[in-house]
């Protein structure tokens, strides 16, 4: 560990016997030069495991107990999250009114706890001034933080115009979750069903355009030719209902 931080071994001397006399006097230093861009965590971790007496040198055991790894791994788990919500987030497409709705209405009903808590943390950290949402330059600096480099000007454009739903100019939490879970969790066969189901008023097993249009009230105002336009990108065999297979395709298609 400390030949991978500086370079060169703590114990150095011309012949064996220098070398063996440093080693049992167990004295080396961890000042100057590179150990100046070093932690404090990671010279304590190594001072403890440095130890010429075995009964005060720290145990494999107890070494892995130590911050310089409890507190890494955390980082290293909360980079790995906003990895995979950010990259989720570029991919996101949902063109089709009843998809956007079906979006949202998985994303606010059926996502576990546990899934909503990981994406609020990664929207927290990503969400600078705290306004509960996030700006084109915000989500700029995230990608920097996380990638090492910056969406340019026509990425961000892109991914606003797929993402931004309201079309506010921001994206707000609501938007983030839906965007950032993954289609193969948002689009499960469970999830499909329950969101199928709740365009599906009266239970006959298809979406009529009366249904779309009492589903989609809250979500958008949709003339009678939105509707139609719906129903003309879901209905495949044109009987002016969707199915659920023809709901499960337009949802899953880009998967």
């Amino acid at each position: 560990m400390y030949v991978l931080l500086c370079g060169q071994p703590p114990f150095n001397a011309a012949t064996d016997d220098e070398m063996r006399e440093k080693i049992v006097s167990g004295k080396f230093s961890m000042h100057g030069g590179v150990w100046d861009s070093v932690s404090t965590q990671a010279k304590d971790l190594i001072s403890r495991l440095l130890q010429s007496d075995p009964e005060a040198r720290l145990t494999a055991e107890e070494s892995l107990e130590h911050p310089w790894f409890t507190e890494n791994e955390k980082t290293k788990t909360d980079f790995e999250q906003a990895a995979t919500a950010l990259r989720n987030l570029e991919g996101f497409r949902a063109e089709e009114k009843i998809k956007q709705a079906t979006c949202a209405y998985i994303a606010s009903q059926l996502l576990s706890k546990k899934e909503k808590d990981r994406l609020g943390s990664v929207f927290k950290q990503l969400d600078e001034n705290g306004d509960g949402r996030l700006s084109k330059d915000e989500l700029k600096k995230g990608y920097l933080l996380v990638f090492g480099q910056a969406l340019d000007d026509f990425a961000v454009e892109r991914l606003f115009d797929a993402v931004d739903l309201d079309k506010s100019g921001y994206i707000d939490y609501s938007e983030f979750v839906i965007a950032c879970t993954s289609e193969q969790n948002l689009f499960s066969e469970s999830k499909l069903r329950a969101a199928f189901k709740m365009f599906d008023k009266d239970d006959s097993g298809f979406i009529s355009k009366e249904e779309i249009k009492a589903s989609l009230r809250s979500f958008a105002i949709l003339t009678e030719n939105q509707v139609d336009e719906i129903i003309n990108q879901v209905d495949e065999n044109e009987d002016e209902e969707i199915s659920f297979e023809e709901f499960k395709k337009v949802m899953t298609k880009s998967i």
